[in-house]
């Protein structure tokens, strides 16, 4: 059993996005491929859940413009440690 301490300052809204959570987790669970996870790790994401998400696309762009830059400079080889595409 999951034992789970709310934080004082919980709305009544979020009773139904703990819900849809725990649902979620439930269901990732039972996935032959899943990690082990504890849903007490799980609080501050309850409202993640929404239909559109914001991204900074000048982070984007500015990866895409460097790698740009490096197969036009012409080197065979590149190695980077910070470059970082997702989107």
């Amino acid at each position: 059993m999951v034992h789970y301490k709310l934080k004082n300052n919980i709305k009544i809204n979020d009773i139904s996005k703990l819900i849809k959570l725990w649902k979620s987790y439930k269901k990732y669970k039972s996935l032959n491929y899943s990690e082990k996870l504890n849903i007490s790790d799980f609080y501050s994401f309850i409202n993640d859940d929404t239909p559109t998400t914001p991204f900074d696309a000048h982070y984007f762009y500015q990866g895409v413009w460097t790698l740009r830059k490096i197969k036009g400079s012409g080197v065979r080889n590149y190695l980077d440690v910070g470059l970082k595409l997702d989107g």
